[in-house]
């Protein structure tokens, strides 16, 4: 598990490179949406507002990880800063709301499809 330290760390260290520090394309946005810290997350959006708009080598959101890990703090907020998110795709062609399903996050499925009905 990451605290707010380590995320500030890593992102500072990698601010120049683009966020994009793992191999498989993750960032520490990526890491913060997995963890659901809200406090990482403020600091990443103030420190870069379109950190979540980052993807994945396979097209993965920060949007995708959180609803994938079930972090409903995680999912409100970055469905707060990007929006257009909600119809982000991955590789496979898989939304976050196909992970939040395919987790069983109901409070995240009702709460995207209120926001976007035609999710369904």
């Amino acid at each position: 598990m990451f605290n707010f330290r380590s995320i500030a760390l890593l992102a500072i260290k990698f601010v120049d490179k683009n966020w994009d520090f793992f191999q498989d394309g993750w960032t520490v946005f990526h890491l913060a949406a997995r963890e659901g810290d809200d406090q990482i997350l403020g600091w990443l959006y103030v420190t870069n507002p379109d950190g979540f708009g980052a993807i994945t080598n396979n097209g993965r959101t920060a949007l995708h990880t959180a609803c994938l890990h079930g972090k409903v703090s995680a999912v409100k907020m970055i469905i707060q800063c990007h929006p257009s998110l909600i119809k982000a795709k991955d590789s496979c062609g898989a939304t976050p709301i196909l992970d939040a399903v395919r987790c069983g996050n109901i409070e995240i499925i009702e709460m995207i499809l209120s926001l976007n009905p035609e999710m369904l």
